[in-house]
């Protein structure tokens, strides 16, 4: 399933406008002498907002704009996708940070970058939690886009130690990816359908933890419950 310099912080002195009183002599009558006004606020300008091209791997843990109310709890907590058909309650404790939701549905077909506005992400104790879905025809057709598209920053290898289980009663594949050029992601993997819709969650974990990270994956989506949105 990524120290920092601090500079020297300019100091500012705020010099608010006086009264200079001028005094002639002694008892002599003071004359107040307004300081020069001050010059008006200059007005703001529009800019242009340009998204930027990441040039190294993004995180793919969540970011700030977590959803607070799947936020990490004592207790078990229920995050249901706003772009997606399904819902998940994880166990006690499992959920380190609240969960980012998609900002927009995967169309299905196109590669899906580990950090884009198209996963529904949060962060367990074995890494990233990262959940897709889309229309399917049957498993095995949801299960060929996923393996070939799933969640990744660079190209992956062809999947491996497939188990086929069954996750509430409903057919799933279960398998591992090593996907990246000079720094490896190892990912767990499960493909899942139910009525005609898929659902493709992974965890994104440390090298030589793939199985594990399939396992566990299998265990945390028995909380997984399928729905329309």
């Amino acid at each position: 399933m990524a120290p920092s310099r601090l500079g020297e912080i300019p100091r500012v002195l705020a010099i608010p406008a006086i009264v200079v009183f001028m005094v002639a002599g002694c008892g002599g009558t003071a004359s107040p002498v307004p300081a020069s006004p001050s010059a008006p606020a200059a007005t703001p300008t529009a800019a242009t907002t340009v998204e930027p091209t990441p040039s190294a791997k993004p995180t793919s843990g969540p970011t700030p704009e977590a959803i607070a109310s799947a936020a990490a709890s004592v207790d078990a907590n229920t995050f249901t996708s706003p772009k997606y058909e399904y819902a998940i309650t994880l166990p006690p404790g499992v959920a380190l940070v609240g969960w980012h939701a998609a900002d927009r549905a995967w169309n299905g077909a196109g590669i899906v970058q580990e950090s884009g506005t198209a996963i529904d992400r949060t962060s367990i104790s074995e890494g990233g939690l990262l959940i897709v879905g889309s229309p399917a025809e049957s498993l095995d057709e949801f299960y060929t886009r996923f393996e070939a598209n799933g969640p990744r920053f660079n190209g992956c290898d062809a999947a491996g130690d497939r188990m086929d289980v069954t996750i509430n009663g409903v057919p799933a594949i279960a398998f591992t990816q090593v996907c990246g050029d000079d720094e490896n992601d190892d990912f767990g993997r499960v493909a899942i359908v139910n009525d005609g819709y898929g659902v493709g969650a992974s965890i994104l974990t440390t090298p030589g933890k793939k199985l594990e990270a399939r396992d566990r994956l299998i265990e945390l989506l028995e909380g997984l419950e399928f729905g329309p949105q």
